[in-house]
């Protein structure tokens, strides 16, 4: 059978004719169709009541118009009517005792559908220039502004920056304290309000001691992370020998942060090893590690870690491919000067690096 989520289901629920339907009667067959059948109902009443909203927010929007309407004909096939231009009258009539019957109707839909995806760009590309999220177009003051606009029609002249911070702020502010007051009326009839309730929930909760323990944990966990994301987001000095290191320092503070309870630590520990497996443990990663004096020489046990030396032979491999001299100079005489401090890496600028910390955005002059 062939088709999405939405045809199994319809399979599964014995509704639609677009599948045929499912003619096992298991047990666990007349469960999944009972399920499936809730499914697609609430996907419709859910759509259902979401083009009720959509309507209701339309009819909310009133924009006068000025001077005299010119003569219009409605675009046929729209749960709103669209308005065509007056020379979209002199179309022929559709016929529906013939087969193209519905041409003219069909070609009304393309046309709104083609302008309809223009203006959906420029909306777009407003909304990625100025880093707009995408859910705004959830909401239901941005499905308002669009009906006005609409209902304005061409020529519309944008509102100034003074507009915002002055005479549309100042509209603004009186609207809200209008709704303010109704909500106040609703206190003194009823004794209590929606608004009231909100507030009393809020104020107990800041000053709850439960709050501010939470809040004092997710600083606790938050914290290394953070650095570990400066890191990787810094442009001021070169991070990638610290990356992978930090992060494990990360991971044990935040291990601290929750007593070292696995019970308590195990959730966060998940979400922080599915972020990082392939992204800071890279070959590469493994390898900066290794060869910063920071850490290898402060734990020497690091060079016996078999990651570790997988990691740095793979990038020896890659550095210096198909030259097989430079590979094995590099894997075993080059690493175990610098493992143990023989040569250059016995100068006094790497026992200094050894205690150096890394810190983001601070400038090494």
């Amino acid at each position: 059978m062939r088709g999405g989520i939405y045809r199994l289901k319809e399979h599964l629920a014995h509704v639609g004719k677009n599948v045929k339907k499912c003619t096992s009667a298991t047990p666990q067959a007349l469960e999944a169709k009972e399920k499936c059948k809730k499914a697609i109902e609430a996907v419709k009443r859910k759509r259902e009541e979401k083009t009720v909203r959509e309507l209701e927010l339309r009819e909310e929007v009133n924009v006068s118009r000025v001077g005299e309407e010119s003569e219009e004909v409605t675009c046929v096939g729209s749960s709103q009517p669209h308005k065509l231009g007056p020379i979209d009258k002199w179309t022929r009539a559709i016929d529906p005792t013939k087969a193209d019957s519905f041409k003219q109707q069909q070609l009304n839909k393309e046309l709104w559908k083609e302008r309809e995806h223009e203006m959906h760009k420029f909306i777009a590309r407003w909304a990625y220039n100025r880093g707009i999220p995408f859910n705004a177009c959830d909401n239901d003051e941005f499905k308002q502004m669009c009906e006005a606009i609409g209902q304005f029609g061409p020529g519309l002249t944008p509102p100034t920056q003074d507009a915002f911070r002055g005479s549309l702020l100042e509209e603004e502010y009186e609207r809200t304290k209008c709704l303010l007051q109704e909500r106040e009326a609703e206190k003194m009839k009823n004794g209590c309000s929606i608004m009231t309730d909100a507030w009393n929930l809020a104020t107990a909760t800041i000053l709850s001691p439960a709050f501010w323990k939470d809040v004092k944990l997710m600083l606790a966990v938050f914290e290394p992370l953070v650095k570990v994301l400066r890191l990787v987001d810094g442009d001021v000095k070169p991070s990638m020998g610290f990356l992978y290191g930090e992060l494990l320092k990360a991971k044990r503070e935040v291990k601290e942060a929750f007593g070292n309870v696995e019970s308590r630590f195990k959730d966060v520990m998940a979400v922080i090893e599915k972020k990082m497996n392939g992204r800071l443990d890279s070959p590469l990663h493994l390898t900066a590690f290794l060869l910063n004096p920071h850490y290898s020489y402060a734990n020497p046990s690091i060079f016996d870690e078999p990651k570790m030396n997988e990691a740095f032979i793979s990038c020896v491999e890659q550095f210096y491919y198909h030259d097989e001299d430079q590979q094995e100079q590099a894997t075993n005489f080059e690493l175990k000067k610098f493992q143990n401090r023989e040569g250059p890496f016995s100068k006094k600028l790497a026992r200094t690096f050894q205690n150096y910390d890394y810190i983001p955005g601070r400038d090494t002059h």
